[in-house]
């Protein structure tokens, strides 16, 4: 009997970890570090809210401006590389002035210091204007080839019916943590 568990614990343990999806957030983080993760990413990479000033952003105290935020943005992929400890995500979030039903999908990375603070933040993509569906389908395919390159969009660069920005006219500036015009 003793036997016949240990190989079902086995055989198991082998099915869940070959079923578990390395681009899933729940493969890295449980569900309260999920809600905080995405609020501090919500922070780089929405509106700066009214009242809010915009060079402190990140600070503690304005981490309620932001959570009204939270119930709209939602993470499709997120993966932490073995090789460096780069944090890889793609969100979908509103689509500023857009028509109801319509969201963006922001993909990027950064770092975590020692203490969970995120540091070397960067948005390596914003895709088109398109359907909540339309953007898990393609999003993933994005993603998954900025993992493959590192960093880079590879065949995705400047593919406008899906690449929002970066564009020929514009980067991402990772001091100002904002999409500039070149």
């Amino acid at each position: 009997m003793k036997k016949t568990n240990s190989i079902y614990l086995i055989i198991s343990s082998v099915l869940l970890i070959a079923c578990s999806n390395p681009y899933k957030v729940e493969t890295y983080l449980d569900e309260k570090n999920q809600k905080e993760r995405l609020l501090d990413i919500i922070t780089y990479v929405y509106l700066v809210p009214q009242g809010v000033d915009a060079q402190n952003k990140h600070l503690p105290i304005y981490r309620d401006a932001y959570a009204k935020f939270l119930p709209q943005f939602s993470f499709a992929n997120y993966y932490v590389s073995k090789e460096d400890s780069l944090h890889y995500f793609y969100v979908i979030r509103p689509a500023r002035s857009a028509k109801a039903g319509t969201q963006r999908g922001v993909g990027g990375r950064y770092r975590l210091s020692a203490e969970g603070k995120i540091y070397d933040f960067e948005e390596i993509f914003n895709t088109t204007i398109m359907p909540t569906d339309s953007l898990r389908t393609i999003g993933e395919k994005i993603f998954k080839e900025v993992l493959l390159h590192k960093g880079s969009l590879g065949k995705y660069e400047g593919y406008t019916p899906y690449i929002e920005w970066p564009s020929a006219n514009n980067f991402y500036d990772k001091v100002k943590h904002e999409w500039r015009y070149k």
